[in-house]
């Protein structure tokens, strides 16, 4: 194309097609790997499914492959978007370059929409080339559309956000750490949340991440939202199996494509600014814009002097204190402050491209390390009353407590304030410094591990686990034994196992141990010893105290229906149980049905 051309005035406002091809002939090597690997992963596994199925092969088949590969669309999309973004726009990050696209005649806009326009249409070229090898192969093109999609909507969104990073840096090298870092940020910083306060506050257990994090974190949230079909379960044959006939799209998929699509025109606009406002000779820097400066020295310096502050108590003063429920404090302040100054002037070096920087930012810097040790000192004070916190019980919609060997969850009033119970008198326990601190042997007791989870009415979680010596004059053994004598507690310890209680006993039998002998029961024996251990769990007969040991029994007694099965834990009954007495008569010849 002769200069001439070249420097003719753009007709359309916002492509040029020029400008196209050459973005193609310098970047098809990604488009090519792009397509190769899909290829491998949608028609070489339909062909594969076809040679295996035979004449049963069909669009259940192929629906099963294309849903299979959802999540590897998003993880190639986020991947290949943020790859893309760096290639084409990588001529605004040398002097040189953008100096020489810039002089031509050719608005910003143009500039920003051609490669955009261009990598998009890479990425959709590779993905119906895909489609039609995949028609070749299974002839049904209803999947193989949902498909297509499915990942062209996901890669809408992170070619948009791989963009944006593009725009507000100047360094090639910075575009995949801003791509990294945003699509992960908000995951980050409720993790360092979460280990902060499992450092500080006894028996705090971080409960997952909740709906807003997940929707901050954009390949998390669609990897989620594309596989998880809501449990919708077709047979079980020892694990579940998920029906085929479920789809993860029609159970949320959509919904959080057309978000984070709606998202990326928005991000596409924000870019499209940046780019207009962008100062060609900021090429090289980090920071394209100034505002940016402050935000990744004190962001950098944040995430950084917590997480590396963290990391160095655990390998310092962590380890030489293994035997205290909380870290120390004094020792937590050192580490974060040091590590805050390590990477808050590291930032500033960085972006200031010399060393000499202490003047201009160290009053900013220990200000930033003065409000990480106040956080810290906050969070060791318990000042939210997060640690003393026991829900209301009109807050709870279920809770389940691990209590040694007993695993209870309900929803009944009595279960549930029995539970609350046992959590006051724990943190009463620990106010009155009685608490793990070396887990050795203690006199008139033990050290027991007592996990709560509670499921508020607000649709969130609340989880506790604490180590605490039970001893047999304390108010929480008192709560404990409280605890496992309601009747839900009880059947947990003899019962373990699913029953179904609309659906009779069928037959079962007598394990032992010892010799491995066995005696089968008939349906009316099984239903009887189901029958004495129910109202052995109704009267009382169980041993409810955390204390005792509840011995060894030598006979495993087994009770299936038409799809359950349970067993009987015959050592936790006490002596007068009818249970053991119809086990003895069974075990001695007699029999349920003639009564012996």
């Amino acid at each position: 194309m002769s200069w001439e051309v070249l420097t003719m005035r753009s007709v359309t406002s916002f492509f040029n097609p020029a400008l196209a091809r050459s973005d193609l002939r310098r970047h098809w090597p990604i488009l090519f790997l792009y397509t190769a690997i899909w290829l491998v992963a949608l028609p070489v596994q339909l062909y594969l499914r076809h040679i295996g199925e035979g004449a049963s092969y069909g669009t259940r088949t192929v629906s099963e492959v294309c849903q299979g590969t959802y999540s590897m669309g998003v993880i190639m999309a986020f991947v290949f978007g943020g790859v893309l973004a760096m290639a084409l726009y990588s001529y605004l990050m040398n002097g040189r370059s953008v100096g020489l696209i810039h002089s031509l005649p050719l608005k910003r806009q143009t500039l920003f929409f051609t490669q955009l326009l261009t990598g998009f249409a890479m990425l959709t070229a590779g993905n119906l080339l895909v489609v039609l090898v995949s028609l070749l192969v299974c002839g049904e093109p209803g999947p193989l559309l949902v498909w297509l999609a499915v990942v062209t909507l996901a890669e809408i969104f992170f070619l948009a956000l791989g963009t944006l990073c593009a725009m507000l840096t100047g360094w090639l090298l910075a575009v995949p750490v801003l791509y990294v870092g945003i699509n992960f940020l908000v995951m980050a910083v409720m993790q360092l949340i979460h280990w902060l306060a499992e450092l500080f506050i006894f028996g705090y257990q971080g409960d997952g991440f909740g709906s807003f994090t997940l929707w901050c974190t954009p390949v998390v949230q669609l990897v989620r939202r594309l596989t998880d079909p809501q449990g919708v379960v077709a047979e079980y044959v020892g694990y579940p199996i998920v029906s085929a006939d479920v789809s993860p799209l029609e159970n949320g998929g959509w919904q959080a494509l057309g978000i984070y699509a709606a998202v990326a025109v928005a991000i596409i606009a924000l870019a499209c600014m940046l780019c207009i406002r962008r100062r060609s000779e900021l090429s090289g820097d980090a920071a394209a814009f100034p505002w940016m400066r402050p935000v990744l020295r004190y962001g950098v310096g944040c995430m950084g002097g917590l997480a590396l502050g963290m990391i160095l108590y655990s390998v310092t003063f962590g380890l030489a204190r293994t035997n205290d429920i909380r870290a120390y404090l004094p020792g937590m302040l050192l580490c974060v402050v040091l590590m805050t100054l390590v990477c808050s002037f590291g930032m500033s070096m960085l972006l200031g491209k010399s060393l000499k920087i202490f003047r201009r930012t160290w009053k900013g810097t220990v200000l930033l390390a003065a409000l990480l040790a106040a956080v810290c000192v906050c969070v060791r004070m318990d000042v939210a009353g997060v640690e003393r916190r026991v829900p209301k019980t009109d807050e709870i919609e279920s809770v389940t407590a691990l209590c040694r060997h007993i695993t209870a969850t309900s929803e009944d009033t009595e279960t549930i304030e029995a539970i609350r119970a046992i959590h006051r008198a724990i943190l009463e326990q620990v106010e009155d410094g009685d608490v793990d601190l070396d887990g050795t042997l203690i006199e008139d007791g033990q050290y027991i591990w007592i996990q709560l989870k509670y499921t508020l009415t607000d649709g969130s979680t609340l989880e506790r686990g604490y180590n605490v010596p039970v001893r047999r004059a304390s108010a929480l053994y008192t709560a404990i034994n409280h605890m496992m004598s309601t009747p839900l507690a009880r059947q947990e310890l003899v019962i373990s196992g699913t029953a179904d209680a609309d659906s009779a006993p069928l037959g079962g039998s007598i394990y032992s141990v010892d010799t491995g002998d066995v005696r089968n029961l008939t349906a009316v024996e099984a239903q009887m010893l189901y029958q004495a251990a129910q109202q052995d769990v109704a009267e009382g007969r169980v041993i409810s105290d955390i204390l005792s040991d509840a011995g060894y029994s030598p006979l495993q007694v087994d009770i299936t229906g038409s799809d359950w099965d349970c067993v009987l834990n015959l050592d936790n009954f006490t002596d007068d149980a009818h249970t053991l007495e119809l086990v003895n008569r069974f075990l001695s010849g007699g029999d349920g049905e003639s009564g012996e």
